[in-house]
């Protein structure tokens, strides 16, 4: 495993978020992604009586127990709030949060709720397994962000509360009440990633309790702990009021891809912190984990029309893999717009608010080349193929096909791997199988310098995947 993603680090999969690796790009156009809403996830059609409140937060696979679960966020008419956890083998089809009758508090009467190690019941929802990261002997990760004030009754601005909770089974958290990630709250999911080139965990958090951007805090062990640094921020194309209110990252083979809560706060609101606004996600990447670009400032999953349970908010959680690989996302929407979901509603609305909902997209579905007309070209600059296999992911017209061209540093085509060699993938392919007559795959070009030529009919291309290093110095001419 390399330790790093600079220079020449190897990589399996060549992506279309930008144009870094290419040389050219000729009649195809980048479109982003758009998600299909599947259905919503009911999980309270026979809530308890003392319920006011609850919502799925997103789904997520969970390696150790090998199943897929969603963070649940229940608050009583007391004002208590706590989260359970819901678990399936079927990510499109979950149960009903379960409840068992009785009199003592709502929360000791949820089926899988967060707990510390005093019993109580714990205000946070993100979890994260450690298996196949260097803690995987810890289980899972929690990142509190107020648990004194939530937990103890001891919040001052003066106190740090953002503290650090193990748990060997995913439900009953040891929290470490000395061990702050940071000094300060951070109101939103603080969510945390392992960087595998560097064995760090990425913790996505915010500078400030009222400084809505995107921070990052970097750990090894969860006991010493980076200082906040801003990773992603509204700049001069965004509209005055913009705010991020937080990043969902997964790992996606080679890239870090993050769901990006955009915040349009109310202008007119007059306060330090504006809590009037509305949510919709844009798409984020990165290929180090650390370094965060936009795809694109168009919504990759957006509002709804006024009026529809959508038409608020929406906050969606990074993808999980499906057995039948496709993209899955689980999120919640609202009617109403942030800050306004009950004060400003009939009181027959305000159980019916929050929504969650489930949605479906194609593997490797965030960004995408089209042919604008019949033919499309890329080029990649100079790559160093480590032998394999070479798959496309793409979906033709019933005319249409994509076929792949190996030339050397002059731009030549490799005498066996020209265009007219290359068998054509038709169709629709997740893993087309790039042959050619001569060659059925790359292991005569291990170790050489060269450019890849993809030529696209009718068609669109989503992913090339094989395993490469990147070559950006002087081409080594000795060695095609």
């Amino acid at each position: 495993m390399p330790q790093s993603r600079d220079g020449n680090a190897h990589m399996n999969s060549l992506f279309f978020f930008d144009d870094w690796l290419l040389h050219a790009r000729e009649g195809l156009d980048r479109k982003l992604g758009q998600p299909s809403m599947v259905k919503e996830i009911v999980i309270d059609a026979h809530p308890d009586p003392d319920l006011e409140s609850i919502r799925g937060l997103g789904i997520d696979y969970d390696p150790q127990r090998e199943r897929y679960f969603m963070p649940v966020d229940c608050h009583d008419r007391s004002g208590k709030r706590f989260f359970t956890r819901l678990e399936t083998d079927d990510p499109y089809n979950w149960p009903m949060q379960h409840w068992t009758p009785g009199s003592g508090p709502l929360w000791s009467r949820a089926e899988n709720v967060y707990l510390d190690q005093h019993g109580a019941p714990l205000d946070c929802f993100n979890i994260t397994c450690l298996a196949g990261t260097p803690l995987a002997d810890k289980g899972y990760v929690m990142t509190l962000y107020d648990y004194g004030e939530k937990h103890r009754g001891d919040y001052t601005e003066d106190i740090p509360s953002a503290c650090i909770a193990f748990s060997q089974d995913g439900l009953h958290f040891d929290v470490q009440e000395s061990t702050f990630w940071v000094q300060h709250h951070s109101d939103t999911g603080n969510p945390i990633i392992h960087n595998p080139w560097t064995d760090e965990f990425l913790i996505f958090c915010r500078s400030e309790q009222t400084d809505r951007r995107v921070c990052q805090v970097v750990t090894r062990d969860f006991q010493t702990f980076g200082p906040p640094v801003v990773v992603l921020q509204p700049d001069a194309e965004d509209p005055v009021c913009r705010e991020f209110y937080g990043l969902g990252p997964v790992l996606h083979k080679d890239v870090f891809v993050g769901m990006l809560s955009i915040y349009d706060a109310e202008p007119t609101e007059r306060a330090h912190c504006k809590m009037a606004g509305t949510n919709h996600m844009q798409l984020a990447y990165s290929y180090n984990g650390r370094n965060w670009y936009r795809a694109s400032r168009e919504s990759f999953i957006e509002r709804s029309e006024a009026g529809t349970p959508s038409g608020g908010q929406v906050h969606v959680g990074p993808p999980v893999r499906t057995p039948d690989d496709r993209m899955l996302l689980g999120g919640m929407a609202t009617w109403t717009e942030h800050g306004n979901d009950i004060e400003h509603c009939p009181p027959e609305w305000r159980e019916k608010l929050w929504r969650a909902y489930l949605y479906d997209m194609r593997l490797d579905g965030f960004t995408y080349l089209r042919t604008r007309a019949a033919y499309g070209l890329i080029r990649t600059k100079a790559v160093v193929p480590q032998g394999g296999n070479l798959l496309v992911n793409a979906r033709m017209t019933p005319s249409g096909h994509v076929k792949v061209a190996v030339l050397d540093h002059t731009f030549a085509p490799l005498p066996g791997y020209t265009m007219d060699d290359c068998i054509p993938i038709t169709g629709d392919e997740l893993f087309g199988k790039i042959r050619w007559r001569e060659h059925e795959n790359l292991d005569g070009l291990k170790g050489k310098s060269v450019i890849l030529e993809v030529q696209v009919r009718e068609g669109e291309l989503y992913a090339l995947r094989f395993p490469y290093r990147v070559h950006l110095g002087e081409y080594p001419r000795d060695r095609i």
